[in-house]
């Protein structure tokens, strides 16, 4: 289900027409749906020394109306970016070296 109104919340970055009634419903359910929660910017900026997000520019207008205002994917990932590339190969650092621990106290 939360496939579907990702995809049906992000059809105007097609290029179709709706009323504005109907975009500002998809601009409230788009941050809970593309799971940005938490505000990221800011880490971005620090961790990976990036520009704010504006001064990108977006990709077209489109793009802006849904708050896409930036082309770089990291800000546009949020906190997704975040998870998959800070916090899961931590963890599979964290695994390797437990592995290595219990397979040397087999030995």
């Amino acid at each position: 289900m939360v496939n579907t109104l990702q995809l049906i919340v992000h059809l105007p970055l097609f290029g179709l027409v709706f009323p504005s009634n109907v975009i500002v419903f998809f601009f409230a359910l788009i941050k809970a749906l593309n799971f940005d929660l938490i505000d990221m910017n800011g880490l971005h900026e620090k961790m990976y020394q990036l520009k704010k997000p504006g001064e990108y520019g977006a990709y077209n207008a489109n793009f802006k109306q849904l708050n896409y205002t930036s082309t770089n994917i990291v800000h546009n990932l949020g906190l997704d970016f975040f998870i998959a590339f800070t916090f899961l190969p931590g963890m599979i650092v964290v695994l390797v070296l437990l592995f290595a621990v219990h397979k040397k106290s087999k030995m």
